[in-house]
């Protein structure tokens, strides 16, 4: 506080007495006062910037001059902003976020996507459709930035409002179903693009097929989207919508010449200290106090479970402040000399579930600096795709037709158990590892996957495998009598409506048989 006096006299912890020149002023950029004592307060002059005066038209337009080119076009997107943004920040208010987002931060994201899909298309050669495709694009981009960071049920209100603006959509299906043709400029749906049967590849392991789903293709489109622009991104979802594997999909598809790939799995403690160690670990120095990933690449940096690490005293995660100092100036210091380190052509990917149970509400700081997309979870029908689509691989292997055709209902009836089960058998504070989710229905069939063709001759035999299997995922869980017996009542009923066989016909009087794979 004695900076901050008239004398202006900076105090170390060693003692010394350090006198600031007249020229010096200190100008402190902050969210909120939380953590300013009255001292320090009555000290500084205060300037308030209300959010609604500031609004998004300043940037907006200042990014419309910046980028669309020609000049001619300039007039055409500010006049498309004036007519989609408005309605569509108003709207926002009204939809459930996951990880809410301010409305600059939205506008920004609705650029960057813009810069990222407006190139792929020569607007000029297509004469009078030009002003036509140049809203299509334009829409497609605001409901992905704008609209890609509510809940699923949130996205049919978002619908409604984008549907009113300008009916440029098919009206058949929600404004997310439809992706942008760049062959045909128009708008397609995703469910289109996607192999129809889908077949894994020969061999693979269970645990690296990755069924494609509409899901899966969308948000993996919108993601290389942004990386090919050197754009960050944020997703946010529950556990097991996807995220990790629609970023290891990413990463996959990147040119080995150009790119580079670093994974930092966060967790409560983990410090910026580390965090830094791990990235100073895959750069080398470059020229004087630059330094960059090996061979003058981009590096591709995933950070998993953004929101994990546990707050200080002040309310603020060391680890994710370290990468916003990065994000803001380029650099960090150097630990052991002080001095500044500048970290060239990294890029970051981020991935975290939503706020609650030790995951924490993240810095809007760095949250700005990145498009937030929403992974929701996947609808019935695509549940049902993935689900079905594993069985059918596995079980066509068998020689025996009535062993092939329960494909369709030992999916249906596994995820009619799951959805039962998540109904009847809620978290308590005695049973708080009740939380079930997708993973589980699929260890199910990863159970089921170890079968061997050859010693399977009767339908029987794979109900009596399946039933084994979901009672190692769901039941083994239970913690008392009651509820395992809750579990057998419910399995039988499932079994009943979708195999038409109750439990008993299967496991006789034994409920509690185990199955175990013996190599002679």
């Amino acid at each position: 506080n004695t900076v901050l006096d008239d004398n202006k006299v900076l105090t170390l912890i060693n003692g010394d007495r350090i006198s600031m020149p007249p020229q010096v002023r200190l100008l402190f950029e902050v969210a909120d006062l939380t953590q300013a004592s009255p001292a320090t307060v009555s000290r500084a002059g205060m300037v308030y910037f209300d959010p609604t005066d500031l609004s998004w038209e300043p940037a907006f337009t200042s990014w419309v001059e910046k980028f669309v080119t020609p000049e001619s076009r300039q007039a055409d997107v500010k006049a498309l902003g004036e007519k989609w943004i408005p309605k569509c920040l108003k709207v926002r208010k009204t939809c459930v976020e996951l990880a809410p987002i301010v409305d600059p931060n939205a506008v920004q994201s609705l650029c960057r996507l813009y810069e990222c899909i407006a190139p792929r298309v020569d607007i000029e050669s297509l004469g009078e459709k030009a002003g036509e495709v140049l809203e299509r694009i334009f829409a497609f981009c605001v409901v992905w930035s704008l609209g890609a960071s509510v809940t699923e049920e949130s996205r049919m209100t978002f619908d409604q409002v984008a549907r009113e603006i300008e009916n440029v959509f098919p009206s058949s299906q929600t404004v997310y179903e439809y992706g942008f043709n760049f062959e045909k400029c128009e708008f397609g749906l995703w469910e289109d693009r996607l192999p129809n049967p889908y077949k894994p590849p020969e061999g693979m392991p269970f645990h690296r097929i990755l069924v494609p789903t509409v899901d899966s293709f969308r948000n993996d489109f919108i993601l290389k989207c942004l990386n090919g622009k050197h754009f960050h991104s944020l997703l946010v979802g529950a556990t097991g919508t996807g995220k990790t594997v629609a970023v290891q999909s990413a990463i996959v598809g990147l040119d080995e010449a150009t790119w580079t790939s670093l994974t930092i799995n966060m967790s409560a403690m983990t410090s910026s200290g580390k965090t830094q160690e791990i990235i100073e670990s895959k750069i080398e120095k470059r020229i004087k106090n630059k330094f960059g990933p090996p061979g003058n690449r981009r590096m591709l940096t995933f950070v998993d479970d953004l929101n994990m690490p546990r707050k200080d005293q002040f309310g603020s995660q060391p680890p994710l402040e370290l990468l916003r100092q990065w994000v803001d100036y380029g650099c960090w210091y150097d630990r052991q000399k002080q001095t500044l380190r500048y970290v060239l052509d990294l890029h970051l990917v981020c991935a975290m579930g939503p706020p609650g149970g030790g995951r924490a509400v993240i810095s809007e700081r760095l949250q700005s600096a990145c498009n937030n997309i929403c992974f929701v979870n996947p609808s019935s029908s695509q549940i049902k795709r993935i689900f079905q689509t594993l069985a059918s691989n596995k079980l066509n292997d068998f020689r025996m037709e009535d062993i092939k055709s329960l494909a369709e209902p030992l999916t249906m009836t596994t995820i009619k158990l799951y959805s039962e089960i998540q109904e009847n058998f809620l978290p308590t504070p005695a049973k708080c590892h009740y939380l079930f989710n997708l993973r589980d229905v699929s260890k199910v069939f990863q159970g089921v996957y170890l079968a061997q063709p050859k010693l399977y001759e009767e339908k029987e035999q794979i109900l009596r495998l399946w039933f084994h299997e979901a009672c190692r995922v769901f039941m083994d869980r239970l913690i008392d009598v009651e509820d395992r017996d809750k579990f057998k009542l419910t399995i039988d009923n499932c079994m009943d409506v979708g195999l038409q066989v109750r439990m008993k016909e299967i496991v006789g009087d034994d409920p509690d048989m185990v199955f175990a794979g013996i190599d002679l």
